[in-house]
């Protein structure tokens, strides 16, 4: 009992179809890869960037609360100087070691002549 001719057919019919199963499935993952990514990619960004408008107006909302906190304490808060026991520090010039070396030799060569 051999196999017959239209069993052979089908066989090989029903691997074309499973040929053309893997081949839709490519075909539908290379469209995806091209055109799916992309556009996820840009619904994603689109979150991000509301993320950071809602961190923004909370940002800007802050600010102008520490501007207002910075106004108020520059209006009622007074600068007085004159405070008991207060010397401005002198204006001592600080020579350093390398300094007196140059500064000898600087009068040194004033003495001689040079």
């Amino acid at each position: 009992m051999g196999s017959t001719p239209a069993v052979g057919t089908l066989n090989k019919i029903w691997k074309l179809v499973a040929l053309m199963e893997y081949l839709s499935i490519f075909i539908f993952g290379l469209i995806f890869a091209f055109v799916g990514i992309p556009i996820l990619q840009i619904i994603s960004d689109l979150l991000f960037t509301w993320c950071e408008v809602v961190k923004s107006k909370a940002s800007v909302v802050i600010t102008e609360a520490n501007a207002d906190i910075n106004r108020l304490n520059a209006e009622f808060s007074e600068v007085n100087t004159d405070v008991i026991g207060f010397q401005a520090p002198d204006d001592v010039e600080y020579v350093y070691e390398d300094e007196e070396e140059d500064c000898c030799r600087e009068n040194l060569n004033k003495k001689i002549g040079f």
